[in-house]
């Protein structure tokens, strides 16, 4: 063998080495591309094998979490073939697509922050309203953004939230995940749900958009004590003291029961610019807690007049596709809520109900529900699924007071009021 020769072998040598030590994916790929005849071809084949089984286990185990950007460099450079992908599950092929032109689909989408600068967070009279309470990132603004694209739903785009509630439903369209509510923004999007079963069934519903910060900072975590609606000063409480019927939900995220929650304190104002001078501050609450301290505003005596115009409050147990099938979710969620959120909720809860007449239909017992908006892919990109939305959507008709079927104890209960109004 030459010196040539003997420099060369080293020199790959060398360079396989390095490129085995490092264990990068990209790297074996490139060194198989550049040296088709190295005598190392056999090992780098075998590593390269086992790093993209590692890989796609990856894609599938971190699912959400696992980097786009990552998923659409490998499919470029050829290092995993879309079909190979594909064929693994990790993705769907229009999903893949959508993935491929994030760009182009934002930009084809209407923007929500435009759209909120424009709402109105008026309330059509004589509508139920409909709030849904949860901490941020609980899953809330999509739950609202599935129902407003339900089969069952009709929205006024000619509305005060028109655009808001348009820009909604282009995420879902799009599958992209909905960007973060801002803390102090309220609106309320008028809508029309009407039956499965009766086209003439329907209800004239309100959904309120009720930001996770306001709720978590200004109502149930409540530092300054204060109990009584009409004190709190945030921006929903105005709507709640409107005269129409309301149904409430508590949103429940069965991934973190604790959420770290980040906002800028205001200490002063600049006085050249008459900026606003601000330090971040965090908190850590617990969504029990939460509620807890809800039911306990719900209870106090001062917000009596809102209460009698509840007609039912229950639970969405949101993310519910990371709780396994369609069968399994309904279980995993209610031992889910019996075992970190029923103690010191429930029966207070079933109590204030009584109280007030809310959920008669059930006993005044709240209900469970699941959702999921569709399955999720890698870039938080997802595929619409209408089922839990329509299912909730019917639920929610069915609570408004002024649309659902009496049943007969109310029918009767109804002819002897008229007969005592008439004596």
């Amino acid at each position: 063998m030459t010196s040539n020769a003997c420099n060369e072998v080293s020199s790959d040598a060398e360079r396989w080495n390095d490129v085995k030590q490092l264990n990068d994916i990209f790297l074996v790929h490139q060194y198989l591309r550049e040296h088709p005849n190295t005598p190392y071809k056999s090992q780098a084949e075998s590593l390269f094998i086992s790093l993209k089984q590692n890989e796609i286990r990856e894609m599938l185990k971190q699912n959400t979490e696992y980097d786009a950007e990552r998923l659409i460099r490998i499919i470029n450079e050829g290092v995993i073939s879309e079909n190979e992908i594909i064929n693994s599950k990790v993705v769907t092929k229009p999903v893949l697509e959508t993935l491929k032109s994030l760009k182009t689909v934002h930009g084809d989408i209407l923007d929500i922050h435009v759209a909120m600068n424009s709402y109105m967070a008026e309330c059509k009279e004589g509508y139920t309203d409909v709030y849904f309470f949860g901490v941020p990132a609980s899953g809330r603004t999509c739950l609202i953004a599935s129902l407003l694209c339900s089969n069952l739903v009709h929205v006024n785009l000619a509305a005060g939230a028109g655009d808001y509630a348009l820009a909604l439903q282009q995420y879902i369209d799009a599958g992209l995940t909905i960007p973060r509510t801002p803390g102090t923004f309220v609106t309320a999007i008028e809508t029309t749900i009407r039956s499965m079963m009766s086209a003439e069934a329907e209800a004239k519903v309100n959904f309120i958009v009720v930001p996770g910060e306001e709720y978590a900072l200004n109502i149930a975590f409540n530092p300054e004590r204060i109990f009584e609606f009409e004190d709190m000063g945030v921006s929903s409480v105005r709507l709640l003291q409107n005269n129409n019927r309301k149904v409430f939900f508590f949103i429940i995220d069965p991934t973190h029961y604790a959420v770290r929650i980040n906002r800028d304190i205001v200490d002063g104002y600049d006085e050249n610019t008459g900026a606003p001078i601000t330090h971040l501050e965090y908190c850590v609450v617990n969504q029990r807690t939460l509620i807890q301290k809800m039911v306990n505003i719900f209870e106090n005596p001062g917000n009596a007049e809102i209460m009698k115009k509840v007609d039912s409050i229950n639970f969405v147990m949101t993310k519910s596709d990371r709780l396994g099938n369609a069968v399994e979710r309904e279980k995993k969620a209610r031992e889910i809520f019996n075992n970190k959120f029923a103690n010191r909720i429930l029966e207070p809860l079933i109590s204030l109900c009584k109280k007030y007449n809310i959920n008669s239909s059930t006993e005044f017992h709240p209900q469970l529900y699941t959702f999921s908006i569709g399955k999720f892919y890698p870039g938080w990109v997802f595929e619409y699924d209408s089922t839990d939305s329509d299912r909730l959507a019917e639920a929610i008709r069915s609570f408004c007071h002024n649309n659902r079927p009496k049943r007969w104890w109310e029918k009767i209960k109804d002819v002897r009021w008229v007969r005592r109004s008439k004596s």
